[in-house]
């Protein structure tokens, strides 16, 4: 990935299928990271 604080992330879901494939458009981002993640800065960046 181009965006370094996206390295440790996977891509899944319609997302990733739509890229690989083009058969349709996709809105949303799917990813996963397979370690303990840290989630209060992004709900708190949410709500803000």
């Amino acid at each position: 990935m181009k965006v370094p604080a996206l390295k440790p992330f996977s891509l899944v879901g319609g997302t990733a299928l739509s890229l690989r494939y083009g058969h349709r458009g996709s809105i949303d981002l799917d990813l996963f990271w397979h370690q303990k993640f840290d989630h209060s800065p992004i709900i708190i960046h949410c709500n803000n």
